[in-house]
């Protein structure tokens, strides 16, 4: 009692009532060793202790149940001197650490308490049809005077009817005696601290930053996992003998394959409507992809569950089309600048604003959408190659309309794997007066000629070659000549030069 009286509003009446309006965490800090136990805590144990706790403050209240802040106070007698811990000695009424979490309406605990009597209600049976309960909080974090605030969706989700006979079974089971709710969340903060986002496991409580508890995804897990002895590790499978598990085991494994994808998967069509309503931010569109799964950075035990979610997203439409069209994975065409080398921006530009006019389905997104979907989907990808923009080009003429700028770029995207065949019947070949024509035989005979021979004939510019083009496409037109599939000439002047 002297050591609590009067913080907090305690006192001997409330001890004595057995009531009192919050949690009081008593960590035993001994200073001597006894029977129990030969440890002794030192002020700077303390701080660790403390720091461990400050470390995982920007995550800690995103799943629980009910407890939407939390402050940490410290003071001393004066006998401490250490000195990170006299720098927590803030007073009992300045706490060092504090942290909390609302929705946008300031009422997500009575929502919290109202999934919670949800779920209860339901216990460890099967809801009537799925349900899903969507979050979007603000966590607000002070450690030591400096604030960092980030912006979460969070999906919690049962699953009712689909699930398997086995999962079902093993729901009922009275060891396991868990209910099915699981959780996923996404960051949605611009430029936010990748310490707090770094997909992390949660059994309401983050589990200790270790290797283990780390799944490469982008987002948080949330679920009632069955964890080892030592509360610290979600029990797998062990290696080597992953066809013989036990139930508890099993249980851990059904949802991840039977309820964790669904609820990923929710998540990411919320943040897309969420940058919808939000006139697709560019920030928030990068949030957006950065919450698809990145199957290079996935941990193995979370590879499954990567699989099976971009399975599912493969035909939602979680992709923004560079005209503003949402669309689905499966039917994009993606703008990949790594998959055509050696092409300027320019060059991009032009060929994307020329593509859109007939075809609305190009995106430009992170590399890892495309790896992450190829690795799931091999060969399904559409992308914008030279290929698919010589059939757009066939199928329609409004490229004809363009200024001589942006043919010039058709052409040099055309051509940059040096297949001049790809140009055949397409009107890209520039002539000296601007206009273009086909690369065909059936078209009149041009002359590709030095500037000497091009001023003789100043009056026929339409018979020329511009002189405009660079050395490389003039390097092609060489080896387009060479092959005798389109009309060029050398035109030979022969003149004599009289004495002066």
């Amino acid at each position: 009692m002297r050591a609590l009286n009067g913080v907090f509003g305690f006192s001997e009446e409330i001890f004595n009532s057995g009531k009192f309006a919050g949690t009081l965490l008593w960590f035993g800090l001994r200073t001597e060793t006894n029977k129990l136990s030969e440890n002794i805590c030192d002020a700077n144990q303390v701080y660790h202790l403390m720091q461990a706790f400050m470390n995982e403050s920007k995550r800690s209240l995103i799943f629980l149940k009910t407890i939407c802040s939390v402050q940490m106070f410290a003071s001393t007698s004066g006998s401490c001197h250490d000195s990170n811990m006299q720098a927590l000695c803030l007073g009992m009424q300045n706490p060092f650490c504090s942290v909390s979490v609302d929705n946008e309406t300031g009422t997500l605990r009575e929502e919290r308490k109202a999934l919670l009597n949800k779920v209860t209600s339901i216990g460890r049976s099967l809801p009537h049809e799925n349900k899903l309960w969507v979050n979007r909080i603000c966590v607000e974090s002070n450690v030591l005077g400096n604030t960092c605030t980030t912006r979460w969706i969070i999906v919690n989700y049962m699953k009712g009817p689909g699930v398997s006979t086995r999962f079902q079974q093993l729901l009922r089971d009275d060891d396991i005696c868990n209910p099915h709710l699981v959780g996923v969340a996404a960051c949605i903060s611009d430029g936010h601290d990748d310490s707090s986002t770094q997909g992390h496991v949660f059994v309401y409580q983050p589990l200790p930053q270790e290797p283990s508890s780390v799944t490469g995804l982008p987002v948080h897990i949330n679920a009632f996992f069955v964890l080892d002895q030592n509360r610290r590790h979600i029990r797998w499978p062990d290696t080597g003998n992953e066809n013989q598990i036990d139930k508890k085991t099993e249980w851990n494994l059904k949802l991840l394959s039977e309820l964790l994808p669904e609820a990923y998967t929710a998540v990411v069509m919320k943040v897309v409507d969420y940058c919808k309503e939000h006139v697709n931010d560019t920030g928030l569109m990068e949030q957006l992809y950065h919450a698809i799964p990145n199957m290079k950075c996935v941990t193995e035990r979370w590879v499954s569950l990567s699989e099976s979610t971009l399975k599912l997203l493969w035909k939602k439409s979680i992709l923004r089309s560079t005209t503003g069209k949402w669309i689905e994975p499966e039917n994009a065409v993606y703008m990949k600048k790594s998959k055509v080398k050696g092409v300027p921006a320019v060059v991009w530009e032009h060929v994307a604003s020329v593509f859109v006019e007939d075809n609305k389905d190009l995106v430009e997104v992170s590399d890892h959408v495309t790896e992450s979907f190829e690795e799931v989907f091999p060969n399904q990808l559409n992308y914008l190659t030279p290929s698919v923009l010589r059939n757009l080009l066939k199928a329609y003429n409004s490229y004809m309309s363009k200024d001589e700028k942006v043919k010039h770029s058709l052409y040099s995207f055309l051509t940059v794997d040096n297949d001049t065949q790809i140009l055949a019947s397409l009107h890209l070949l520039p002539l000296q007066d601007s206009s273009f024509i086909a690369f065909d035989k059936s078209s009149q005979p041009v002359f590709k000629e030095d500037i000497t021979v091009v001023n003789i004939f100043s009056h026929q510019p339409g018979r020329f070659i511009s002189r405009q083009i660079e050395a490389s496409c003039s390097s092609k037109l060489d080896t387009i000549k060479s092959t005798g599939w389109c009309s060029f000439r050398t035109f030979i002047v022969i003149y004599t030069r009289h004495p002066a």
